[in-house]
């Protein structure tokens, strides 16, 4: 139906210089392209849900801000119709994620030697979880928080698949990931550096992540680290970032901010939580990048506790204090919607044609932020 694109990485390594990486992913500007056609527009917020595999919940909360912007829907409202639903799937989305990479992927990276965990039963753990938010994925993608009918009994339903989620979540991070419950490692291994360290040491035989930092931290100091800065929350940068991703053909593939390109993700985001600054005044490497996540995770299921009513106070309070999950803002070339995925800042740009459709769309994933030109891949 679309086609894929494709993604390009060229690598040039010259004499005294240090190797060079340039990525262009052509796939998110295709499909924004073909979801504004007008064969396809109709049905684009459906059709979003199925074409990008890859954190597919935040896509919709993007698309649903930006859309919501140009309409004069804030996102304060969107979560008040909604019950916060979208913020909270897309959590879930985002720690479902965290503990793919933390407790499968994370092993490849290893040196070679004996598996640490079972693989066949955490990969049957996780499949189970993956299809939970696969459900969620469901009901968002058939729930249009700007549709006309305000179902509140449906929202309600929707919050309570959220509810259901939330133990076997917690559990397996518990299991696989940590160790210990969430609680007590933020509690034992985040007074420093060396204190995660010793926590890494003493679970290496059997988690993923803590045999990572233990092969990190024999590296050397520094190493892995990236020359980059930090992308700021969104409020900071959304007219920038609306206005140039509708204006500017090239912006979306190789974005930069006030002409530099920036790390996004967890390691950007915990700038604003105090309990990481011992380690952000490390600067952003392979530990303080792991160690970003590993914080965030646990800060993500707090947030999670206690019913909507709960989460509908704290996203506002992350919305009040500058660093919200979701943001958008009308800007003087359309409107703009951000979603803070795993693996960083999401933004959809459009304008609505006189149906309410969408008539233009850009999209900038956290691919396209990390493998800008110079940016923090390369």
């Amino acid at each position: 139906m679309f086609d894929p694109g494709h993604i390009l990485v060229d690598l040039c390594e010259r004499r005294c210089e240090r190797l060079t990486v340039t990525v262009c992913n052509t796939r998110t500007a295709r499909v924004a392209n073909e979801l504004v056609k007008p064969e396809s527009r109709q049905n684009a917020r459906r059709l979003i849900g199925l074409v990008y595999g890859l954190c597919p919940l935040a896509h919709l909360n993007a698309f649903d801000a930006a859309r919501g912007a140009a309409k004069g829907i804030s996102v304060a409202e969107l979560r008040e119709r909604t019950l916060a639903f979208g913020e909270s799937a897309l959590m879930l989305e985002a720690l479902t994620e965290n503990l793919r990479v933390m407790t499968l992927e994370v092993q490849t990276l290893l040196p070679a030697g004996p598996r640490i965990t079972d693989d066949i039963t955490n990969a049957k753990r996780f499949g189970s979880l993956r299809g939970k938010v696969q459900t969620l994925v469901h009901v968002a993608s058939a729930m249009d928080p700007l549709a006309a009918s305000d179902d509140g009994h449906a929202w309600t339903q929707a919050a309570e698949v959220v509810d259901l989620v939330l133990p076997g979540l917690t559990d397996a991070f518990r299991d696989m990931l940590f160790g210990m419950t969430p609680e007590a490692w933020l509690e034992t291994a985040t007074a420093s550096p060396e204190a995660m360290l010793d926590w890494a040491k003493a679970h290496s035989d059997r988690l993923p992540a803590a045999a990572w930092l233990v092969h990190v931290a024999e590296r050397g100091p520094r190493w892995g680290a990236v020359d980059c800065e930090r992308l700021p929350a969104a409020p900071v940068i959304m007219d920038e970032l609306g206005s140039r991703m509708l204006s500017e053909s090239g912006f979306a593939l190789a974005p930069r901010l006030q002409h530099r390109p920036r790390l996004t993700g967890a390691f950007a985001r915990m700038e604003h939580a105090a309990i990481f600054r011992p380690f952000s005044r490390r600067g952003p490497d392979a530990l303080t990048l792991t160690a970003a996540r590993l914080f965030e995770c646990t800060l993500a299921l707090r947030l999670l506790e206690g019913g909507a009513q709960s989460r509908m106070r704290r996203f506002a309070g992350l919305e009040a204090a500058g660093t919200p999950l979701v943001a958008s803002a009308l800007t003087s070339e359309g409107a703009v919607g951000t979603a803070e995925s795993a693996r960083g800042l999401l933004a959809h740009a459009l304008t609505l044609d006189a149906d309410g459709l969408p008539a233009a769309l850009a999209i900038t994933s956290p691919t396209e932020w990390q493998f800008a030109p110079e940016g923090a891949a390369a």
